[in-house]
């Protein structure tokens, strides 16, 4: 008969097994509705898919860190300080190339 410790690790090796795998599959209907969101967005509401990624100025450049005047209604006081290239050309249109004029 095994001992407490035994039976104690089975239920957490379960547990984790089952957590992890509704893990997994939350995290890719969060990915794919997100996507299909975000194209969505683009499509309808351009203007609020560029206030969402923070961009300023046309091109593909996904700002992951801006620094700026919050309380500035234009461009001139927002820095970019780290981008990813074409990422918001993806997230929008899902194609790396495609510039987003905003």
């Amino acid at each position: 008969m095994p001992g407490r410790d035994a039976i104690d690790h089975q239920v957490w090796i379960r547990s984790l097994r089952i957590g992890a795998v509704v893990g997994i599959v939350a995290f890719a209907g969060v990915a794919i509705t997100g996507d299909i969101q975000s194209k969505l967005m683009f499509e309808q509401q351009p203007m609020k898919m560029a206030s969402a990624e923070a961009a300023c100025h046309d091109g593909t450049e996904f700002s992951v860190l801006t620094i700026g005047d919050p309380s500035s209604n234009d461009c001139d006081g927002v820095e970019n300080v780290f981008e990813i290239p074409g990422l918001l050309s993806f997230l929008a249109n899902g194609d790396f190339n495609t510039r987003s004029t905003v």
